[in-house]
């Protein structure tokens, strides 16, 4: 193994490693699975929760802990396999709903086990998002005020892509530091702890694996996707992410439908192409 080489790769999914089927590619699959048999541990770095993105990690054969929740846990894919979460006061989610309500805006709560709403609008309804198909992890409760203390990681709003940018705007003026703000598209945006972020929670990876973060990758296309970008020591970023996230990257990679992590991957591992292509001499981790 070059010793120059990542030694931890930290992968968003949707935008990223999905197709926009929401697959991962044939090759994509194969490569992330030859790092794994090399010894270079791969993980998710996704705003999806834990449940949602564990038939990824099992098709994947990856164990984790990986970056979920936008980086507000860190966590194994199966059930209890908790390193590290980032749960917020109450006041500060109070905050929160109160701005959604000002704003015209149904809250969605997220724990480390489920969701919380009061409503499910037929705008949330139609989004095709993981998080919503989650079933009997959404509960319905007649105030989401009364349950605010309960561990919340993260409040979402959706915002159709008319009002993000006004959405986005105010809250930024309403809690300047005070937490984080983020958001992978114009569907809405999400409420984190201050600090939070997907770049914060792979330094917990990093060091929990005796990584400097020098030796760590990241791939991501959103906004979400930055802070990782910045503070790994390789990074790429998919050639349909926005300015600033491409700008942040070492590597600009063509867009998830033409695998582009597979391309970045191939950059930094250049005897994939002969794993993938289905020769047996991978070097030894």
């Amino acid at each position: 193994m070059d010793a120059a080489a990542p030694r931890l790769v930290a992968i968003d999914l949707d935008g990223t490693l999905l197709d926009p089927h929401g697959h991962v590619p044939d090759r994509s699959r194969a490569a992330v699975r030859a790092l794994g048999a090399a010894g270079v541990r791969v993980i998710m770095a996704t705003g999806r929760s834990r449940w949602s993105a564990a038939p990824i990690a099992e098709q994947l054969g990856l164990s984790g802990p990986h970056v979920l929740m936008q980086g507000g846990l860190v966590a194994g894919a199966a059930e209890g396999d908790r390193v590290w979460s980032a749960p917020q006061e109450r006041e500060a989610v109070l905050e929160q709903l109160a701005f959604a309500r000002e704003h015209g805006l149904e809250p969605i709560l997220g724990y480390e086990h489920g969701y919380r709403a009061e409503r499910l609008t037929a705008d949330l309804r139609a989004l095709s998002w993981p998080m919503y198909a989650e079933g009997a992890r959404m509960e319905l409760v007649p105030s989401l005020e009364t349950t605010a203390g309960d561990g919340v990681i993260r409040t979402f709003l959706f915002t159709s892509p008319g009002r993000h940018a006004e959405i986005q705007r105010a809250a930024r003026e309403r809690f300047g530091d005070r937490l984080s703000i983020t958001w992978g598209d114009e569907f809405g945006i999400e409420f984190l702890g201050p600090g939070v972020s997907k770049g914060a929670a792979l330094r917990v990876v990093a060091a929990r694996a005796g990584l400097r973060m020098s030796e760590v990758a990241a791939i991501g296309d959103g906004r979400n996707d930055l802070e990782m970008l910045a503070e790994a020591g390789h990074s790429a970023a998919m050639e349909t992410a926005g300015p600033e996230v491409r700008a942040a990257a070492d590597l600009v990679v063509p867009s998830s439908a033409a695998e582009g992590v597979l391309v970045a991957l191939l950059a930094w591992f250049p005897w994939l192409e002969r794993a993938i292509g289905g020769e047996s001499d991978e070097p030894a981790a």
